[in-house]
């Protein structure tokens, strides 16, 4: 088994996608830069050629434009037309996810959803929630933002003492990146330092901002931003076992 992640895709199908047909959407990605055009057909095409039906793809949010659940049945049929077992967490544009009860009933069979949880992969653990902006994030506003932060850490802390019970290798699952500068501490990596977190995976950051993402080995913490438009529309590899 093999496992990869993508992120972000921004779906927004107002139709079945079929193959080698440039789809109907209700929000244009291509808005963003020209190399979103056509962005469905060549992640498609490139997740069919990396992923088999037995491997896992970790998806860290923003995954439909959809503002209810009822909307999201061409961007779900999309999913489900793609192999391998798709784990999702929320990302901040997934206005649909509401109820984790109704989401999880709505979705196709091969995706799982994590709402401060885990679920085991492999010899890992993965563990999801959503994440917040970090207090050092010049977006970030204590007023509005100091309690759903708190409550973010507490949903990561569930999620990590979820899949610390299974005594595997941890991995998080996030949309928010939970650092917003390489050598900032924050509660988000100090939870991570606590559980012994091998690897975190996150999205939301896209285009030139990506360059400044944090990346790479920090604190002994294995970080990958999987933007799609980062991975070029192409599922990146993380293990393999």
């Amino acid at each position: 088994m093999k496992v990869f992640t993508i992120s972000d895709l921004h779906l927004a199908l107002s139709e079945y996608f079929e193959p080698g047909k440039s789809p109907e959407t209700y929000k244009p990605m291509d808005v963003f830069g020209r190399h979103w055009q056509d962005y469905y057909g060549v992640l498609y095409d490139n997740w069919q050629s990396v992923v088999a039906p037995t491997d896992t793809v970790l998806l860290p949010g923003d995954i439909s434009w959809a503002m209810t659940l009822s909307e999201t049945v061409y961007d779900f049929a999309y999913l489900a037309a793609l192999p391998g077992r798709i784990i999702i967490v929320k990302g901040n544009h997934d206005y649909w996810w509401q109820s984790i009860g109704k989401v999880r009933a709505a979705l196709p069979p091969n995706c799982v959803a994590l709402q401060h949880s885990s679920v085991i992969v492999g010899s890992k653990a993965v563990c999801g929630s959503r994440g917040w902006l970090t207090p050092d994030h010049p977006d970030y506003h204590a007023v509005e933002d100091n309690k759903i932060y708190a409550r973010e850490l507490l949903r990561l802390r569930m999620a990590l003492e979820e899949g610390a019970r299974s005594s595997l290798g941890l991995v998080v699952l996030t949309h928010y990146p939970p650092v917003s500068q390489p050598k900032a501490k924050n509660e988000f990596l100090s939870l991570f330092e606590e559980f012994s977190v091998e690897l975190c995976v996150y999205g939301h950051i896209h285009g030139t901002a990506a360059k400044n993402s944090t990346e790479g080995l920090l604190n002994g913490i294995q970080f990958v931003n999987a933007s799609c438009d980062r991975l070029n529309f192409t599922p990146r590899l993380l293990w393999e076992e």
